[in-house]
């Protein structure tokens, strides 16, 4: 992989039954989570899934659209209660013109 890790998509935890969304896998094993939320999540289902990777040896980012407003709040406070890295992305579309 490039620089030591690899990306893979719907990364398979099995052994707490999760499929991460993003995942970068390091030479040596480690395993880092991204997950990308693009809907409501509920706080208690945030940190149930946090808690399954971190028992997996996972690190965990959490990132949220923009688009939610403050649809994900709670769970938002929730990820940074927890020490969980957050992040935002904002959708862009773009119309055809033609």
């Amino acid at each position: 992989g490039i620089h030591g890790f690899s990306i893979r998509f719907e990364h398979p935890f099995p052994e707490v039954r999760r499929i991460a969304d993003v995942c970068l896998v390091y030479a040596g094993g480690w395993s880092e989570v991204h997950e990308i939320q693009c809907s409501h999540i509920d706080p208690a289902e945030l940190e149930s899934r946090v808690r399954d990777y971190w028992s997996a040896g996972a690190d965990v980012w959490w990132w949220f659209s923009d688009s939610l407003g403050i649809t994900n709040r709670a769970a938002i406070e929730r990820a940074t209660a927890l020490g969980v890295p957050l992040g935002s992305f904002t959708v862009e579309t773009h119309e055809s013109r033609g």
